[in-house]
């Protein structure tokens, strides 16, 4: 039981910027317990990494944000009144992202915050908006300790603690048969607490982790790593980064003529990645949501969000789709709080959902901690795109 306590590159981001939906400036507004009425906005934050080494993702979230909010908006609003975002860039810093959340918690209008990015940049934020009492939902931090943080702190991105019993099982042990090991992390909260649920989920089935390397955020040549991770001889070689350098990692092992079969559990699958190694990239991953016909409600969505305004024609991923759903259980909440919205109210309209009906047709609901609980399927790249494996 939770203790109580009180936006791709730099071509696109002018047009990113300048197209944020309903975007405001921060600051003034009503007061924190009461949120207006009538025909005023309902303000929500969105913190994102709209520069930095996690732009596309937090383009993403931007693009895919917005077109849940012109849909509501559409269809009503929040009982009767739209929804109005605010965009504030976090930068792939923590530091920045405790910035952003001090000027969310002072802006009186704000009455939720979707994002952060990254494990480490909600970490950061989280006490601050815990003190400020402001719901801070992630769609694509999945460290296990987040939510647990506080009881304003929600994550609709899973958690690595479920995620990672998947993917040994389903990637690991049914898909590669795999008996060794290596792992490769990137050296931060995220990478460290992947690769330890890895190795732990690895000694319950027997599969021995013969390597384990880290690398810091930033590096480009992985050949001396990767030379010593290959002398142990793994089966397979598990890649827990982000997308520049696990291609990175991916383009290095193929020049060295290294014929290992490699996987990542999520962090990879993106358009991105796959441009940037190729079809004949020996990888495999695990992610919760395929965009394919066989799926019509995330094949539509998939079509929508590469023709939306500031999306620069690329393929949503499963954090796209993880943040329009976030976007909407958001808007649930606070159509739930009925005359009564506050900030308060929110987070306990936010926490009671059960079986929502999210993208690709499964229902999920938050656990007491404030995580939820995903289904996996194993994917391949095919033709430029992460597809179902056959």
């Amino acid at each position: 039981m939770k203790s109580k306590k009180g936006r791709l590159i730099s071509l696109l981001l002018a047009g990113v910027l300048l197209t944020g939906c309903g975007s405001a400036q921060a600051g003034g507004g009503d007061t924190a317990s009461e949120s207006g009425s009538g025909d005023e906005p309902v303000y929500f934050g969105v913190a994102a990494s709209i520069t930095g080494n996690m732009a596309e993702t937090g383009v993403m979230m931007d693009v895919a944000a917005r077109m849940a909010v012109d849909e509501i908006n559409a269809s009503g609003g929040i009982n009767g009144r739209p929804i109005e975002l605010v965009l504030e860039d976090t930068k792939a810093d923590p530091k920045e992202s405790t910035e952003v959340a001090r000027k969310f918690v002072e802006d009186d209008r704000i009455m939720a915050v979707l994002g952060d990015v990254t494990t480490s940049q909600v970490m950061a934020a989280a006490p601050i908006y815990e003190d400020g009492g402001l719901v801070q939902c992630t769609p694509t931090a999945s460290g296990n300790d987040f939510p647990a943080m506080g009881e304003y702190q929600f994550s609709t991105a899973g958690r690595a603690a479920d995620e990672i019993p998947a993917f040994v099982q389903n990637v690991l042990i049914d898909t590669l048969d795999c008996q060794n090991l290596a792992i490769i992390y990137m050296n931060n909260d995220w990478g460290l607490e992947i690769a330890q649920s890895a190795k732990a989920e690895c000694e319950k089935n027997g599969i021995q982790v013969v390597s384990e390397e880290n690398f810091l955020e930033g590096e480009k040549d992985f050949t001396s790593v990767l030379s010593k991770i290959r002398q142990t001889d793994p089966d397979v070689l598990f890649v827990a980064a982000q997308y520049t350098e696990g291609a990175l990692i991916v383009n290095q092992v193929k020049q060295m003529g290294w014929d290992v079969m490699m996987t990542t559990q999520g962090s990879l699958v993106q358009s991105s990645f796959c441009a940037l190694v190729g079809d004949d990239a020996n990888i495999i991953g695990q992610c919760p949501i395929v965009f394919c016909e066989d799926i019509p409600d995330a094949y539509e969505f998939a079509q929508r969000f590469v023709e939306y305004e500031g999306s620069g024609g690329i393929q949503p991923t499963l954090r796209a789709a993880a943040t329009y759903n976030a976007m909407r259980m958001l808007a649930q909440a606070a159509e739930n709080c009925g005359d009564d919205l506050n900030r308060a109210n929110l987070r306990d309209q936010l926490a009671a959902i059960k079986d929502f009906e999210a993208l690709g047709g499964t229902k999920i609901s938050f656990s007491e901690e404030g995580y939820v609980n995903l289904q996996y399927c194993v994917v391949d790249i095919e033709n430029g795109q992460w597809v179902p494996l056959d």
